[in-house]
């Protein structure tokens, strides 16, 4: 259907950030996704931008997360996107970062928890965290000034446990312990 464009393998190409799931190696450049069936047909399959409003979209790419059967696209300018992967389109699009103060022209981590929250945090400034719910369609912000609050607002690092606790490494503030369904937030500081 034009959506994916199968070149033979080896193919060298700078990947930012590479990912490896299963059997498949996930990467981006500039505004294309590459994947790399590593144990079936050894091909690379790439999802790049088409005139078309289900493709992705032609901006920079700056990050990307994977999760069952879906890609998260993380673009420079903070639009979001998911990529299907079984019918190679974009099903989701959120301008959300664009309007932010959360966004800026520097890379963001993607993290996607066990209930399949997005999370994204800028890790260079004091601008917290923001995790999308796509079930109500909602954003919300974790900072200092947000209910629960952070201990500190420069997040490091974002990671999620088997019991859907969010571990948040924050910058000279310990590791916050966010349970989402409580709506809590424990610190753990070194003494």
């Amino acid at each position: 259907d034009g959506k994916l464009a199968c070149v033979a393998w080896p193919f060298t190409i700078v990947s930012i950030p590479s990912i490896f799931t299963d059997a498949f190696r996930w990467c981006a450049y500039q505004a294309y996704i590459f994947i790399t069936l590593v144990n079936k047909c050894k091909k690379l399959v790439a999802f790049k931008p088409l005139n078309d409003p289900t493709s992705i979209v032609s901006t920079e790419l700056v990050e990307i997360a994977v999760k069952g059967s879906s890609v998260w696209i993380l673009h420079k300018d903070g639009l979001l996107e998911r990529l299907n992967i079984s019918t190679g389109k974009v099903d989701l699009r959120k301008n959300y970062l664009k309007r932010t103060p959360i966004n800026s022209l520097i890379p963001k981590p993607i993290v996607i928890d066990s209930d399949n929250m997005v999370w994204i945090y800028p890790g260079l400034n004091n601008s917290g965290a923001v995790y999308y719910n796509e079930a109500n369609d909602q954003w919300k912000q974790l900072d200092i000034d947000s209910t629960p609050a952070l201990s500190n607002s420069f997040v490091r690092g974002i990671i999620s446990d088997h019991q859907g606790l969010l571990w948040i490494a924050t910058d000279h503030g310990g590791i916050n312990l966010f349970d989402r369904k409580k709506n809590t937030v424990r610190v753990i500081q070194h003494e």
